[in-house]
This record gives C-alpha cells, sequence and structure tokens, in this order.
C-alpha cells in the first residue's frame, strides 16, 4: 500500500468487449497525488476483442501514456487478475501493478462503457464528468494507508528495533512480511467474508474463545481424551 503522504501518479485501467459482436473499448485515467487530481482520462474503440483483449489494450495504453511522459516509477491499477499476473517485461526503474476488484475501479469502467456507446475515441474534458470520476473511483480504499495506520507502523518498527537483541533478528525480516502479506488475496466473496469476520480487529478475543470453548468440549465428549484430561 502507499502511504497516505505519498506524491507521485497512479494508473488505472479497465476493458470492455461485448460478446455477441466482438465490439469492444478500453480507458486509462492518469491521476496526481496527493488530492486524487485526474490528469488525463481516456477512451478507446476496439475491433473483433474478446474482455481480456480490451483489458490489454487498456494496460497498454496506460503505460505508453507514462513512458511518453517520462515516468520512471509508476503504480498502475486494473480489476483483471490474469492481465496484472501475466504483466512483464515492462522497461521502468518501478512497475507496482494493482489487482482490485470492479466496484473500485469504476471511474475507468465509467470511459469503457460510455466508449462502446460512442463508438469513437475521447477525451475527457468536461468539469462535470472529471468530477465523477473522482468521485466514484475506490482505488484510494485500496492502495492508500491511513496516516493513523502509518503512525502505528513507524511506532511498532521503533519499539520493535528498541526491544530486540539485534543478533537474534535481522532488520530485514519485517521487510520480508511486508512482501509476503499482500499476496494472500480473497477471490470469493463468501470467502471475503469469513475472512473478514476472522479479521475483524474487533472481535478477536471473542473468536479465540469460542475456539477453545469447542476444544474443551470435544475433550469432554471424548472419553479417553476426558481420562487423560482428568489425570
Amino acid at each position: 500500500m502507499l502511504d497516505s503522504d505519498f506524491e507521485g501518479y497512479v494508473l488505472s485501467f479497465d476493458g470492455a468487449a461485448k460478446v455477441s459482436t466482438r465490439q469492444g473499448s478500453c480507458g486509462y485515467i492518469l491521476w496526481r497525488l496527493p488530492g486524487w487530481h485526474v490528469l488525463s482520462g481516456h477512451g478507446f474503440p476496439l475491433d473483433d476483442v474478446t474482455v481480456n483483449d480490451a483489458e490489454y489494450h487498456g494496460l497498454i495504453k496506460d503505460l505508453e501514456l507514462a513512458a511518453d511522459r517520462g515516468f520512471r516509477d509508476v503504480v498502475v491499477v486494473g480489476d483483471s487478475r490474469i492481465v496484472i499476473q501475466q504483466a512483464q517485461g515492462v522497461k521502468f526503474g518501478s512497475v507496482r501493478l494493482v489487482h482490485v476488484k470492479r466496484d473500485y475501479n469504476q471511474a475507468v469502467g465509467y470511459l469503457t462503457t460510455k466508449t462502446l456507446a460512442l463508438g469513437k475515441a475521447w477525451v475527457v474534458e468536461d468539469a462535470d464528468e472529471l468530477m465523477h470520476l473522482k468521485f466514484v473511483s475506490r482505488i484510494p480504499e485500496k492502495i492508500m494507508k491511513t496516516p493513523e495506520t502509518s503512525e502505528r507502523k513507524d511506532d511498532a518498527s521503533q519499539s520493535l528495533k528498541s526491544d530486540r537483541p539485534s543478533d537474534l533478528v535481522s532488520d530485514s525480516a519485517p521487510s520480508a512480511l511486508e512482501t509476503v502479506i499482500p499476496v494472500n488475496i480473497v477471490t470469493t466473496r463468501s470467502r471475503s467474508r469469513q475472512v473478514a469476520q476472522v479479521d475483524d480487529p474487533s472481535r478477536p478475543l471473542d473468536y479465540r474463545d469460542e475456539r477453545w470453548r469447542r476444544i474443551k468440549a470435544h475433550q469432554d465428549e471424548n472419553p479417553e481424551l476426558k481420562r487423560i484430561k482428568d489425570y
């Protein structure tokens, strides 16, 4: 995730296609942070494409824009997991490809939907439409840390460094952990609800208490385990 005070650029892309006609469209938005200002929004019609083709076109247009503007470090956000996972070999100093669910990528989805209806390329210039893109985008919720989160992380890091023996724990351990955590992506809605319930910070004790209650009940029901427990 990006720090709450991140300064730079984020690009988002999307693609859409009609299965019956193979007519499609793609779009991208260039955002400037902080403030999430829309610097550029474009939609392009496509012929004879699948949905994945359209998504790839959106990503390519996104990266072409970044290259033309001389960006060396870019963050790219899209709702196609296949495209995000397969994108390789991009010649930038740093490229962070972020997968989000479609609900969070509605701003670019608006561009692809309108482009399909228009049937021609267009550029977002209307002030109301620019405001609409900023209003419907939920990308910040997925990639930005809150100021409170950043402060807590800094405080925890300082406490950990001061308390732990330097010869027992390597300073690189927290970095490795941060790299692993984001990979744990939930793909189904039902699973998402399960994870949200377990990870809810307001309920960890309730969850553990219920787990121990079930373990003890199982021990009491099993004669052999109960005999060992009573002993």
